[in-house]
């Protein structure tokens, strides 16, 4: 009889799993007359008050007219979210709003200059209680050029901001201006305005250049010297997320189209150390590179470049580390920005043109076929302005963006514990095939219609991760471009995939399922867990914003034994 229960307990935690059951689905709208509309960008990012239990929802318009809404969501009932106040930031003086971050008693816009390439700003609020008519700004600090990430430490005293400095037009001297991406420390001052510190590159990477570049850190776009654009490789670096070590000395801020992670010395005030990512070889995991064989993994002899955007830092097993969810990102610029660049080409485009390296013995014969064909690798694309060349100026290996999964980093030594290599594709295609590695770009088809369409970019594209606990179990949610969120909980350091969850119809067009609120967590932008403690219902929950359905989605996640 022993024997017999210890079976059964085994066969239970066999089949014992972690899963998502939705609780709510809020739509914002996108303008200040209440106008909803699909792909209207009306959620961006969102941030959690557990003391208020309430959310914060930033918009993040993509019309120039029209004014950038933060949403304060009452989430006390989960099962049925509230809106107690929206607040506009004028379109006039404010550019896209991109993050929002809560802590104590304040709460952190960043938002860009109305401006490409000038500096943008932080708005600080007091954060919202019940009774208010309004929210109260104290404070707007200019910092960096395209404030991205935001992240503050655990006493709420410092603030960093990731601010990418993205090359664009400059309007005031009409000419291709790219500004360094930095960091910037804010302190907090209740007496009078914040201190700000911002952290260049350029000290730390002066005369440096080749090394980092020989360790793995892109420097993508030098510049265009014929039309007497320089560009320094510090100019080259853009910032994009953040996240703080637990004993609050040190920023990671992510690097996605340099394939690398900065650190940050909060204390000092500078750049401790920058890692590249490395790359990721396919040989024995499944990708598919095609958007036009209706979805199809196979193996081939080939690489990708991690590029994580969103990065956490968590605990497992005792140890801290760094995940980084390997999104993909690619450079390129329009002659509208005021130079003409693109730093990747498709597979057969480059086969045609005999720029790979075929003569070398890697090369098989089923590789120099495949990148010649559409259904296979020839529609992917691959990096081609910096990739590593021969003596004889041929591209030697084929080099894609996005490790399309997640990593787990020891954070001193950054070496890498985990990876889950084709796990995100492999799951979604088993569990929704019918949508695999879909778009959402067009109102007017269906998801059945844009099925297999990013694909041959970045495939599921992970886009925001998260971390959280349930009970004693360290979970990782992580959200895709594709509008899944697959749930992992950590096993010795190890990631462990529990579930794949989609919401959403999918045969009728995406205007219509927006309408009839059925389009799901369409292209998630952020993700993130409450724990039991702070939870307004005592359960864990997940949240997650769909960007093109402008949307907040509620989950609670349970232990369900079949």
């Amino acid at each position: 009889m022993k024997t017999v229960v210890q079976l059964l307990l085994f066969t239970s935690a066999v089949y014992s799993q972690f899963q998502l059951n939705k609780l709510s689905y809020f739509k914002f709208p996108y303008t200040t007359n209440n106008n909803y509309g699909f792909l209207k960008d009306a959620a961006h990012k969102a941030a959690y008050d557990s003391q208020q239990r309430i959310m914060y929802v930033i918009g993040s318009q993509s019309g120039m007219s029209q004014p950038r809404l933060l949403h304060v969501i009452d989430i006390s009932n989960p099962s049925a979210p509230n809106n107690l106040y929206t607040h506009s930031f004028d379109a006039i003086d404010n550019g896209r709003a991109n993050d929002v971050a809560v802590c104590g008693d304040t709460v952190a816009v960043s938002i860009e200059s109305s401006l490409a390439t000038k500096e943008g700003h932080v708005e600080l609020f007091k954060t919202f209680q019940r009774g208010n008519v309004q929210l109260v700004s104290f404070g707007r600090e200019q910092v960096g050029v395209d404030p991205k990430g935001l992240a503050f430490t655990s006493d709420c005293q410092k603030l960093i901001i990731a601010n990418e400095g993205r090359g664009d037009m400059d309007e005031i001297a009409q000419s291709f201006v790219d500004p360094q991406g930095t960091v910037t420390i804010m302190l907090r001052n209740d007496v009078g305005s914040p201190a700000v510190v911002t952290i260049s590159f350029d000290l730390f990477l002066a005369g440096r250049e080749t090394e980092y570049q020989n360790k793995g850190v892109r420097w993508v776009y030098r510049g265009n010297h014929n039309a007497g654009i320089v560009n320094k490789m510090s100019d080259d670096l853009e910032p994009e997320q953040v996240t703080i070590s637990n004993d609050q000395r040190f920023a990671y801020v992510s690097l996605p189209e340099n394939n690398a992670v900065a650190r940050i010395d909060i204390n000092a005030y500078n750049v401790n150390e920058i890692f590249p990512l490395g790359e990721k070889n396919w040989q024995y995991f499944g990708i598919d590179c095609s958007d036009q064989n209706g979805g199809k993994l196979s193996n081939y002899p080939v690489y990708s470049m991690r590029q994580a955007s969103d990065i956490k830092i968590a605990t497992f097993n005792g140890m801290e580390v760094l995940l980084t969810a390997e999104q993909g990102m690619i450079k390129r610029y329009t002659a509208a920005q005021g130079d003409e660049f693109d730093e990747s080409k498709r597979a057969r485009t480059i086969a045609e043109d005999d720029e790979f390296d075929e003569f070398d013995i890697s090369w098989t014969a089923d590789l120099k076929a495949a990148v010649r064909d559409n259904q296979r690798l020839g529609r992917w694309q691959v990096r081609y302005s910096d990739a590593p060349r021969s003596a004889l100026g041929s591209i030697e290996t084929v080099q894609g963006y996005g490790g399309r999964g997640i990593s787990v980093h020891q954070t001193q030594t950054f070496t890498r514990l985990y990876d889950t290599e084709d796990e995100l594709e492999r799951k979604e295609f088993e569990s929704y095939a019918s949508t695999f590695n879909g778009e959402a770009s067009n109102g007017g088809f269906s998801p059945l219609q844009q099925v297999d369409q990013r694909s041959d970019d970045h495939g599921p594209t992970p886009t925001a991760i998260a971390v959280g606990m349930f009970d004693t179990t360290p979970m990782v949610v992580v959200g895709t471009k594709t509008g899944l969120i697959h749930v992992y909980r950590d096993v010795n350091v190890a990631l462990r995939h529990e579930s794949v969850h989609r919401e959403g119809q999918i045969a009728q067009p995406w205007n219509t399922l927006y309408t009839t609120n059925q389009t799901g967590d369409s292209v998630i932008t952020d993700i993130g867990i409450i724990n039991q403690a702070q939870s307004p219902n005592g359960k864990v929950l997940v949240w997650a914003i769909g960007s093109a359905s402008g949307s907040l989605g509620i989950y609670e996640l349970q232990f369900v034994s079949n």
